[in-house]
C-alpha cells in the first residue's frame, strides 16, 4: 500500500491504461460527431426540431450554452468539425496539455447543450469523463520538478475521481431502483424492452407470467449495488467487469440506447487487473 504523498505526487499510475482510456474516448467523441454531421439538420438546422431560445443567465454559466441560441446553428457545425478535429490530433497525440482536452469537453458540453432532448444519462457521463480527461496524460517525461509533480498529482485525482464515479453512480442507480415500485415489480425492464424506438430488433415481448423480467431486474440491482465492493476483490474482479460488459452491450446493441451503453464501457479499463495483480495472485 503506497502512502498518499508517493501515491499522488511521485507515481504516474495506470499509465498504460489511461493511455487506452484516452483513445476509448477520442474514438466514442468522433463516431458522436459523425453521428451529428449525418444528421445535422434534424438537430442543429434552421429548421431543427429542436427548440432553442435567447436567455441571459451571466457570463460563466453562458460558457456552456454559447451554442444554445437559434441565430447560432452556423457556429454548430463548426463546433463539432473543431471537436472532430481535435480527436482525431489527441488520438494522434498531436496536442498540447490540457488546451486541446479542455476545449474539447466545453465543445462537446455545448453541443449536448444544444440537443438537449435528445440526451441519456450517457452523455451526461461523457462530460464528466472529458472533463477529468483534461488531467490525464498519455505519458509524462521522468522530471523531478515541481510543475511535473504537480501534473502527476492531477493525472492521479483525475483517474481516482473517475473510478469513484462509476462506483457511485452505479450505487446511486441501485438505490433508486430499490425505491421505485415500477422497477421492483420488474415492470420497468419489460416495458423498457418492449418499446419500438428505442430497440434495436424486434423488441423483445415478455407474457404476463413471465417472471424473468422480475429476475433481470434483481442481478441487474444486485450488480450495481455490489458493484463498488466486490470490484475490489481480485478473485472475481474480472467475473464482475464481464457481467457489466455484457450488460452494457446488452443496453447498447439490443435495447438500442447505442451511446449510453457504449461509453460506461470506456471507464472499465481502470478496473481490470493489471499483470502485476495477476501475477501476485497466483
Amino acid at each position: 500500500m503506497k502512502d498518499p504523498v508517493t501515491y499522488f505526487f511521485s507515481d504516474l499510475n495506470y499509465q498504460s491504461r489511461a493511455a487506452i482510456f484516452k483513445k476509448l474516448l477520442y474514438l466514442f467523441v468522433i463516431a458522436q460527431c459523425i453521428y451529428w454531421l449525418i444528421n445535422y439538420d434534424l438537430l442543429f438546422g434552421e429548421n431543427s426540431v429542436i427548440t432553442s431560445r435567447e436567455f441571459d443567465i451571466g457570463f460563466i454559466k453562458g460558457l456552456a450554452f454559447f451554442l444554445y441560441h437559434p441565430q447560432n446553428s452556423s457556429l454548430c457545425l463548426m463546433a463539432i468539425i473543431a471537436a472532430l478535429i481535435l480527436s482525431l490530433l489527441s488520438l494522434l497525440k498531436i496536442k498540447l496539455y490540457f488546451i486541446f482536452d479542455f476545449i474539447l469537453w466545453l465543445l462537446v458540453l455545448n453541443l449536448h447543450n444544444r440537443v438537449y432532448p435528445t440526451l441519456t444519462g450517457g452523455n451526461y457521463f461523457l462530460n464528466q469523463l472529458l472533463f477529468f480527461n483534461c488531467f490525464i496524460s498519455f505519458v509524462f517525461p521522468n522530471k523531478n520538478t515541481t510543475w511535473h509533480q504537480l501534473k502527476t498529482c492531477f493525472h492521479n485525482f483525475a483517474i481516482l475521481a473517475i473510478i469513484i464515479q462509476v462506483c457511485f453512480l452505479y450505487c446511486a442507480s441501485g438505490l433508486l431502483k430499490l425505491n421505485d415500485s415500477e422497477w421492483m415489480s420488474g415492470e420497468a425492464f419489460s416495458l423498457i424492452s418492449g418499446v419500438n424506438h428505442y430497440n434495436t430488433y424486434t423488441p423483445v415481448r415478455f407474457s404476463e407470467n413471465s417472471n424473468l423480467p422480475l429476475i433481470i431486474t434483481f442481478v441487474v440491482i444486485f450488480y450495481q449495488l455490489l458493484f463498488p465492493i466486490l470490484i475490489w476483490f481480485s478473485s472475481i474482479k474480472k467475473i464482475m467487469i464481464l457481467i457489466g460488459i455484457c450488460m452494457h452491450l446488452y443496453i447498447a446493441l439490443v435495447m438500442g440506447l447505442l451511446s449510453f451503453g457504449l461509453v460506461m464501457l470506456i471507464p472499465y479499463v481502470f478496473f481490470w487487473p493489471s499483470k502485476k495483480q495477476e501475477i501476485s495472485n497466483q
